[in-house]
């Protein structure tokens, strides 16, 4: 499912839940991860994904264009770290450039997002957790309707879990 456009104006853009007809998405996708010490884990990723329109009867104009919300480059790295009651990880993420729309006019642009979080357990059933993502308050695009979203500045969280098992 796809958001495809229906009517699209200067300052309205009208879109609609469809099918876009036949896709194909081909890349691949490379991983890895290291010990660095018995308490030190660092992993990274890589994606590539080319993922396009082949058929669309409905609107053939589509056809060849990139999928809405696809970025092809997606790489990611994380260090955390874990002791007897603690847990503790930093994330990095990158997105190459995406198009919010199904007619790819509107390029979100490539974005990046630098995460933290710890963790303290307290016993096998209480954790209280505290985590902060976008750390580098990147205000890259998340949509365009077609005034442009950005995200949102850094969002901090926190909790107590609770696990009955």
């Amino acid at each position: 499912m796809a958001n495809v456009t229906l009517i699209s104006t200067p300052l309205l853009i009208t879109r609609q839940k469809e099918n876009p007809g036949e896709t194909q998405a081909r890349g691949f996708e490379v991983s890895g991860q290291a010990r660095m010490t018995d308490k030190i884990v660092v992993s990274g990723s890589y994606l590539f994904v080319n993922s396009i329109v082949l058929h669309f009867a409905s609107n053939p104009a589509l056809i060849g264009n990139f999928l809405p919300q696809v970025a092809q480059n997606q790489f990611g790295v994380q260090v955390s770290y874990a002791e007897q009651n603690w847990t503790a990880g930093v994330q990095a993420r990158f997105l190459g450039n995406q198009f919010d729309d199904d007619q790819n006019r509107l390029p979100l642009g490539p974005a990046f997002s630098l995460d933290a979080q710890v963790w303290r357990s307290f016993g096998r059933h209480v954790a209280l957790f505290f985590a902060a993502q976008n750390l580098t308050d990147d205000r890259f695009k998340t949509a365009a309707t077609p005034v442009y979203m950005v995200r949102p500045q850094v969002f901090v969280r926190g909790g107590v879990r609770l696990n009955w098992k």
